[in-house]
Parts: C-alpha cells; structure tokens; sequence
C-alpha cells in the first residue's frame, strides 16, 4: 500500500498511517480521509515506500535528530533520502522525501 506520512511537532515525530491498498489493485476505490491540525513549526513528512525499505522506526529517530539539529527541511529531506540510499543497499527502490515545515504568515 501507500507509505506512511508523519508529523514532527515539537522535535517528536508521529507516524500518521491508514489502511491501504496500491492504485489499480481493486475496479473501484473507496476513499478515507483524516483531518487534523497543524500548527506553526510543525514538519509534515511525505516518503515513498523505498524510504521505509528498512522499516519506520530509524525513519523516526532521523527525524528527532534532524529536528534537535535544527536542520531546514530541505537539510532533514537531503539527509533523510542520503541515508534511505544507504540502508536500502541492493534492494532499492525510488526514494523520495518532502519535508514541508508550516510558517506563521
């Protein structure tokens, strides 16, 4: 199915995650949505299922650390995808991550 997304709030990350199947699998498609509130200085995390090759929990504590480094979501996002590379090895898969921080206006 999809991968996970997940939410740093105050340098704690969440995994926010749903039940899912891959597009194409079933004729047709029920969809389910979530709502929830963001607040200035949260990060929503998108990744792809190549990022999750080795599992969540190292994606997790990454994301503590590159939130206690102070690093820009662009730095969290490069550094992310750096190390996926690294862990996934030989069984690649695409790896792409968005780090979107929310400002105050």
């Amino acid at each position: 199915g999809a991968a996970p997304s997940f939410l740093v709030r105050d340098g704690v990350p969440r995994m926010l995650e749903g039940a899912s199947l891959p597009m194409g699998v079933l004729d047709s498609l029920v969809g389910r949505s979530t709502t929830f509130a963001l607040d200035a200085g949260d990060w929503a995390v998108l990744v792809s299922d190549g990022v999750l090759t080795d599992g969540s929990q190292w994606l997790m504590e990454q994301l503590q650390l590159c939130a206690r480094l102070g690093h820009t979501p662009q730095q969290a996002a490069q550094t992310i995808a750096d190390a996926a590379v690294r862990r996934a090895g030989e069984k690649q898969d695409d790896i792409t991550v968005a780090v979107l921080r929310l400002a105050r206006p």
